[in-house]
């Protein structure tokens, strides 16, 4: 794992199971030409038994938010990258913020308190999350 360097970009990844959630924090480093993420923590809970019953889409939401929570004091003030492989919280939680009515309640309230953040959220496939896929499957 790295330390902290405030003055590199941060990349949040996040990722949920029917059983659980993970996030890993990183930064983007460029060495020898070649650009590469290095983490600096990695980051996983179990689901409580309401929480199981969400729909997918609610406990893609639920990594996203309680993952920007478990790192507040790493990304609250500063830009960073969230990489999800969810692509509807592109939309959701994007800089557009397109709630129109399409999302859930909870997923409403996520995003506006999400808005307090300054990121920007990119689709990544399935098979690249693999980490964090392991994660919340602990």
């Amino acid at each position: 794992l790295a330390h902290f360097n405030e003055n590199l970009p941060l990349v949040l990844t996040t990722d949920a199971s029917p059983v659980g959630i993970g996030a890993c924090l990183a930064h983007r480093v460029t060495e020898n030409g070649k650009t590469f993420l290095k983490p600096l923590s990695y980051a996983s809970r179990s689901l409580q038994p309401s929480e199981r019953n969400y729909a997918q889409i609610d406990r893609e939401g639920l990594a996203v938010f309680w993952a920007i929570k478990h790192y507040n004091q790493f990304l609250l003030g500063k830009s960073f990258e969230l990489h999800t492989d969810c692509s509807a919280l592109t939309r959701i939680f994007g800089s557009k913020n397109d709630l129109g009515g399409l999302a859930s309640g909870r997923l409403n309230r996520w995003a506006v308190f999400l808005m307090e953040y300054d990121f920007k959220v990119t689709h990544i496939k399935g098979s690249s999350n693999r980490v964090c896929d392991n994660l919340s499957r602990l």
